[in-house]
């Protein structure tokens, strides 16, 4: 989880973003965090003051998005045409 972190960290700062989402737990299909994973944010979170972690959902995360898109701080690319 702390290589994740790095990365996605890494990830937001090289494409000026201002939010990210990392997910985690156990089982597949929305398992919960182990004690392990938490202390592992945890000790993160303390080794990278410069970042802010929030525990939070999609709701929260796509809401951040789209206040940063209003203010003109981000911008989606859109592509129009076929995918296929």
């Amino acid at each position: 989880l702390p290589k994740r972190l790095d990365k996605v960290s890494k990830w937001a700062r090289e494409n000026g973003q201002n939010h990210a989402a990392v997910f985690f737990g156990l089982g597949n299909h929305g398992g919960g965090p182990s004690r392990r994973q938490l202390d592992d944010i945890a000790d993160w979170r303390a080794a990278h003051p410069e970042v802010e972690v929030v525990y939070s959902g999609l709701h929260r995360f796509f809401g951040a998005l789209e206040k940063d898109i209003r203010a003109g701080r981000l911008v989606v690319p859109e592509y129009a045409g076929e995918l296929n």
